[in-house]
């Protein structure tokens, strides 16, 4: 199974400058999935995500969150709290357009159910670019003297 990440319009729905700053995959990556995961931490997601409903019946009802505890567990088991996955990303600092893919998740066989939690884990990046763009377009207006900065009224 393969999922991915994109942005699906420009930054603050901007008609005439759609550039995107990417960054912040390297933290969640080193923080997150490249960390061994323990059986406290499974379990801490998985109390988590109890307090969560999941819509059911075509949104009509809710149930528990369907979360894969025992897939959880057995990485911690089998392969030390690695999860058995695999994420491709585009460089730190990389400028995109909308629907430029950002990055993947992959993972085979029976792991493949990993992909969709940790997939969620790594749009935690959105943040991280929306912040990081609005710094660098800050910083590009300032520098042609047109305009002011975000958040700052005009001097006069």
């Amino acid at each position: 199974m393969v999922a991915y990440g994109e942005f699906r319009r420009p930054f603050r729905k901007d008609d005439t400058e759609h550039r995107i700053v990417y960054t912040g995959m390297r933290y969640i990556i080193a923080n997150y999935v490249a960390k061994p995961w323990t059986r406290a931490d499974v379990r801490q997601l998985q109390d988590f995500l109890q307090t969560h409903n999941a819509a059911t019946d075509g949104g009509t009802g809710a149930s528990a969150f369907p979360f894969p505890a025992d897939l959880f567990e057995r990485a911690v088991r089998e392969h030390g709290g690695y999860m058995p996955v695999r994420v491709r990303s585009l460089p730190e600092g990389t400028v995109v357009y909308p629907h430029t893919v950002l990055f993947e998740i992959s993972a085979n066989d029976e792991w493949s159910r990993l992909v969709t939690f940790l997939e969620s884990l790594l749009t935690m990046v959105w943040g991280r670019q929306l912040r990081r763009t609005a710094a660098a377009r800050g910083l590009f207006t300032c520098a042609t003297g047109g305009g002011t900065t975000p958040g700052r009224a005009p001097a006069g």
